[in-house]
């Protein structure tokens, strides 16, 4: 049983946490990406019962999905085929516990396929989090099948409840 400090009016106790499986999902899926400007999955295409995004926006205030209630929260980012001039810039960026402003946690520009998987630790203190994608500089194919970008972006954290 995993148990986190709580310091009470002076008292320090120890309160035990559960948790309560995992959750995850892609946040891009074999995304084929086509904007010069940052990319963010659709915060509506974002809750835990969908799993893969299904609209992108690109707007300051989009892709924005809460993780409060998570920890060992990670990021895993593969890029498996590039077709671009500039390479594919990636951002991680999250909104912490009692600040308003965005803090970076990642950023990339990938100019190669990426198989090996990049892995992003998220921070404690992150609340909410949002990725963005946008290409370098121009898209290089004619995107048929050959000169298709591909990206793949998953969130996994596991669920806790303190008791």
């Amino acid at each position: 049983m995993r148990y986190k400090l709580l310091l009470i009016v002076g008292l320090l106790a120890l309160v035990p946490q559960v948790a309560l499986g995992q959750q995850a999902f892609a946040i891009f899926n074999n995304y084929d990406l086509d904007a010069t400007t940052y990319t963010y999955c659709n915060s509506a295409s974002i809750p835990s019962q969908i799993p893969v995004c299904v609209t992108t926006a690109q707007a300051a205030t989009d892709g924005w999905f809460t993780v409060t209630n998570e920890e060992q929260r990670t990021i895993q980012v593969s890029i498996d085929q590039i077709v671009v001039t500039g390479g594919i810039d990636v951002t991680i960026e999250g909104r912490v516990t009692g600040a308003s402003s965005i803090v970076t946690i990642w950023t990339d520009n990938v100019t190669t396929a990426d198989t090996d998987n990049d892995i992003i630790a998220v921070p404690e203190n992150v609340r909410e989090l949002r990725v963005g994608i946008k290409i370098g500089s121009a898209d290089d194919g004619n995107d048929l099948t050959t000169n298709l970008e591909i990206i793949d972006i998953h969130y996994t954290g596991t669920r806790i409840s303190r008791r």
